[in-house]
């Protein structure tokens, strides 16, 4: 499969690695992976203090012994749209694996339409995606059979001349590890770095 990174250049704004996706064959490919990943993290996420912090914040009664006593991982990144839809899933009174399920068809959905109706469409690791216009110059082109894993030979870590923190970069893009965008001295950037690839794979 054909991965790409690519420059908006209108907005100036570069993109990692995105999947470049021309057919429903490639779609359907890429997209048995995130069905997997997404069936992880729904079930991660009803089992989570996430999910009881979001049904407590709209239903009275809840029963917190009924649901786990962590936080989702951090690389589950589809809790925000899982809470943003967490009201929805009780009141339609189906279960809510089913429910959140279904929304993920109709996301993949959503993508074949894209597909259809521009011819080209960039998939993101984490399942986002935009169509494809004038305004993306591609940069660099891949074959691999999955999105790109990042080894320690990609990372780079550095502070600005005169500068107190040390920051992360992976092929040019600042990384945030578990909402941090900086460390103190060199080694904490390095560890954070480590901890980073460990969780990308």
């Amino acid at each position: 499969m054909k991965f790409v990174k690519v420059k908006n250049t209108k907005l100036n704004i570069e993109y990692d690695w995105l999947a470049d996706i021309s057919s429903l064959e490639d779609l359907m490919e890429i997209e048995k992976a995130f069905s997997t990943k997404n069936a992880s993290n729904i079930w991660e996420y009803l089992n989570s203090k996430d999910y009881y912090y979001a049904l407590n914040q709209h239903f009275e009664n809840v029963d917190r012994s009924k649901f786990g006593n962590d936080h989702c991982s951090p690389v589950n990144k589809i809790v925000p749209l899982l809470s943003a839809l967490t009201v929805q899933a009780v009141e339609s009174k189906v279960s809510p694996i089913l429910f959140f399920s279904n929304v993920m068809d109709k996301i993949v959905a959503s993508k074949a339409e894209s597909l259809g109706k521009y011819g080209r469409i960039f998939i993101n690791k984490n399942g986002g995606y935009f169509a494809y216009t004038n305004n993306y110059e591609i940069l660099e082109v891949k074959e691999w059979h999955t999105f790109p894993q990042y080894e320690k030979k990609d990372i780079k870590v550095s502070k600005w001349p005169e500068g107190t923190h040390w920051y992360i970069t992976c092929n040019g893009s600042v990384v945030e590890v578990d909402g941090i965008p900086k460390w103190i001295n060199e080694k904490d950037a390095w560890d954070a770095a480590e901890r980073w690839i460990k969780k990308e794979k």
